[in-house]
């Protein structure tokens, strides 16, 4: 906590902040969520950059150019469109020039309001090319570009095994809910081909499993 107080992103957003700016962290968290979890990342790094100026006489360019090494592409470009890969143009006319201006000008404007907020909190004269919507935008691609799919287990499903395995009214009253949940699940799901016999053992691990929450599944950045 010493560490982390006296360098680095939390140090420019928390313990150099001012008491009155300390809400506006919070509220760049909440509308992170809502628009890309990666804006956060992107934040800290803004926040790392103005640590090593302000603290450790880094020269700016060069911090900029540290932690935008890395293959990227600005996020207001890396549009989702039918037939459309992320390196290709967009469509310059018809439905989809008018779906792509209209999903670039969200992604403007929210990237926009991002940037707002951390000018907001981290504003110095010397500090103009570092808080930009061009900045911000490509440290948010490159996250993008290097994001791996990452599952992890529901830490309450051990637990929620454990107690239907001790406590016959706790699975007799939830069973039916944990089973008609199951078959939702199954219903969403893409279709597999089996092979002879793994029918029944499919069936066997849904029940063994049965028990079990759903995996969180996300995308994380790659270290």
């Amino acid at each position: 906590a010493a560490a982390a107080r006296a360098g680095g992103w939390h140090r420019t957003l928390c313990t150099d902040l001012p008491p009155e700016k300390r809400r506006l962290w919070a509220l760049f968290r909440q509308q992170a969520v809502r628009h890309h979890e990666l804006f956060i990342l992107a934040a800290k790094v803004i926040a790392e950059i103005v640590c090593l100026v302000r603290h450790y006489d880094a020269e700016l360019w060069e911090a900029m150019a540290f932690f935008t090494r890395f293959a990227k592409m600005s996020w207001l470009s890396m549009l989702s469109l039918p037939s459309r890969s992320h390196t290709q143009g967009f469509p310059q006319r018809g439905k989809l020039e008018k779906l792509a201006r209209q999903r670039r000008e969200r992604r403007l404007q929210a990237v926009t309001n991002a940037v707002e907020l951390l000018v907001a909190m981290m504003w110095e004269r010397r500090f103009a090319e570092l808080l930009t919507v061009d900045f911000f935008a490509n440290l948010v691609g490159q996250f993008s570009l290097s994001n791996l799919w990452v599952q992890l287990d529901n830490p309450l499903s051990l637990k929620l095994a454990q107690r239907a395995g001790s406590d016959p009214e706790f699975k007799r009253r939830f069973g039916r809910l944990v089973d008609e949940s199951a078959k939702a699940a199954r219903k969403v799901s893409p279709p597999e081909e089996e092979e002879p016999g793994e029918a029944t053992a499919a069936a066997a691990a849904d029940s063994a499993q049965r028990w079990r929450l759903p995996r969180f599944e996300a995308t994380a950045a790659a270290a």
